[in-house]
């Protein structure tokens, strides 16, 4: 993991990336489960609180222009409260990866390949993806700017032939306060990928009114979500409990009834594209703060051990999946309170601290 920097136009595409993980597959319909289409609010509120993390994150960057997240947390915390804290972001950062895995995983065993494409995944993405985490955040970024519009591009298409399928404005406002809110804390574990910025944070290049750039990308990533849910949620107004795959089932219906063929393919294609760079940002950030807490060990363990770990944890908990998804909306969400709210929290307290000879850099 090369100590390079990685510019703000390539920092805001890591954001747009990070927006979907996790989210335009199995969660519209778990939300549709829960209150309905609301279900677009929820989203749309727990979008807002990561904004506010990404505000933090803008107010530490401008405190500390190059130092790493590890030393601002040491020198202010002490080094035990700052390796405790690391350890929270590498079991983040591991299960973010299990999520996203086993989603997308029984998603192409339902469309692609069936049974036999657990192993091809195996044999064929975990070596590529490991060694982009070994090339280093700025090999992942340019990688990222390389194909980025290709995924927008998939996104816009698919949100766009779901027009086709007609369907009214959803029954908004039909769930009472306190379902909302259990239904946002249940799926907090959804959300809350802005934190790697803070791992990656010294190897941001952020100069004088850039961080409007990065912010227009985020706002961009956010309004494509909203829009597939609002479509989502317009064309399956009833059933939209039963369709777990919401980004192809907003564009399948048309394929059905024309002779073009499978559009859905777009829609797959788009998904196994935003999944490896999901995987890459994820795996990265798991070692990169391993190796902030054992700085004495190099990538190679870093890998090794996450390797290790996610397979025993993949045959042990994910061979019961829908044990796995239970425990993200049961137990992560008090997992989420420290890692995605007092972590930020304080570390937004520490950058509004006023320390002589610190001034704050303008990125906006």
């Amino acid at each position: 993991m090369k100590d390079l920097k990685i510019s703000a136009r390539q920092t805001g595409m890591i954001c747009v990336m990070l927006i979907f993980a996790n989210a335009f597959l199995t969660l519209p319909s778990l939300l549709h489960s829960e209150v309905g289409a609301d279900g677009f609010f929820v989203v749309a509120g727990l979008m807002f609180f990561d904004l506010l993390v990404l505000g933090t994150f803008f107010l530490l960057k401008a405190r500390f222009p190059d130092d790493k997240f590890y030393d601002i947390l040491k020198d202010h915390l002490g080094k035990i409260l700052a390796k405790i804290i690391l350890a929270l972001f590498m079991i983040f950062f591991l299960f973010k990866s299990l999520l996203a895995y086993s989603v997308v995983l029984l998603f192409l065993k339902q469309q692609v390949y069936q049974d036999q494409f657990e192993l091809i995944a195996i044999i064929s993405i975990f070596p590529v993806i490991c060694h982009g985490v070994f090339c280093g955040i700025r090999t992942i970024s340019r990688t990222i700017e390389l194909f980025f519009y290709i995924v927008v591009a998939g996104l816009v298409v698919c949100i766009g032939i779901s027009f086709t399928n007609g369907g009214g404005m959803p029954q908004l406002f039909q769930t009472q306060i306190q379902s909302f809110l259990s239904s946002s804390f249940k799926h907090a574990f959804s959300f809350g990928d802005y934190l790697l910025l803070f791992i990656i944070m010294d190897k941001i290049e952020i100069k004088k009114g850039q961080g409007r750039k990065i912010l227009s990308f985020a706002l961009v990533g956010i309004t494509l979500m909203l829009l597939l849910l609002i479509r989502f949620y317009s064309i399956y107004q009833v059933t939209a409990f039963m369709h777990t795959n919401a980004i192809v089932d907003i564009s399948s219906v048309p394929a059905q009834f024309t002779g073009i063929g499978r559009l859905d393919i777009i829609a797959m294609i788009t998904v196994m594209m935003m999944t490896y760079f999901q995987l890459e940002l994820f795996i990265y950030g798991f070692c990169s703060s391993f190796l902030d807490i054992f700085p004495k060990l190099n990538n190679i363990h870093a890998v090794v051990l996450y390797i290790i770990t996610f397979f025993v944890l993949y045959y042990g908990l994910l061979s019961q999946y829908d044990f796995f998804i239970d425990s993200t909306e049961n137990y992560f969400p008090y997992f989420m309170i420290v890692v995605n709210f007092l972590v930020p929290l304080t570390v937004a307290i520490i950058a509004l601290t006023k320390k002589k000879g610190k001034e704050y850099e303008k990125i906006f």
